[in-house]
């Protein structure tokens, strides 16, 4: 497949989108306001970091259309199908492995796993203030953003091989993260990252029959294993 280049664009829009100040959306028609600790300091509150990070998974650009294009038609699991006039919006571009970085598909789930990555530096960094909230909980919902950060940069690298590594949320005033955003990493420190995370979050993930039976669907150290 041929290797598409990191669009600037995208990655500076998320940069303004993606800062600490940032507000945690939780429901297509709610939002709350990251800065005050204490709205979110009990068991509840804590889950809500995470679910908004399953929620994601849930978007058309993340895991639909655009995403079958990148990873099965530009291989050998899929075709475009249709007529030869049809172009499937970008999809005989895909086919015919001739897209490039402004390739709707290509764009949008580059920009749709970043969107899923500052969800889960969101928790990362909210989790561990919240007191208030049972240990045990926190610990396991910690080793759960880091396996789905760790899930989504590994579908980036092998969608685009070299990408930045945004392991932190971002203050719109520092030169040093708009360094981070616009740096492309080596495939091989991409895939050290996404090691380190999964072994972090091997540490302190439960077995799936810690679950709660409407929870089973979570993140276990059992499906870590298996990823």
């Amino acid at each position: 497949m041929k290797k598409i280049y990191i669009s600037m664009f995208a990655l500076s829009a998320l940069f303004f989108t993606g800062c600490a100040d940032d507000f945690l959306d939780v429901a297509p028609t709610q939002s709350i306001p990251t800065s005050d600790v204490e709205l979110y300091n009990t068991d509840s509150g804590a889950k809500t970091f995470v679910t908004s990070i399953y929620a994601k998974f849930l978007d058309w650009d993340m895991s639909s259309f655009g995403w079958i294009g990148l990873a099965s038609i530009t291989s050998d699991d899929a075709d475009k199908g249709s007529s030869p006039g049809d172009t499937g919006t970008d999809k005989d571009v895909l086919d015919a492995l001739t897209y490039n970085a402004s390739n709707p598909s290509a764009e949008s789930t580059f920009i749709a796993q970043y969107d899923g990555i500052n969800r889960c530096n969101q928790a990362l960094n909210m989790i561990p203030k919240l007191d208030k909230a049972d240990p045990a909980l926190r610990e396991r919902l910690i080793g759960e953003a880091k396996f789905l950060r760790a899930f989504m940069y590994f579908t980036l690298v092998k969608c685009y091989g070299g990408v930045p590594i945004v392991d932190r949320l971002q203050s719109p005033t520092s030169e040093e993260d708009k360094k981070m955003l616009l740096t492309r990493k080596p495939v091989a420190e991409v895939y050290a990252f996404i090691e380190k995370d999964l072994q972090e979050a091997i540490a302190v993930l439960p077995n799936r029959s810690a679950y709660a039976a409407d929870e089973k669907a979570r993140a276990s150290k059992v499906q870590l294993m298996l990823y």
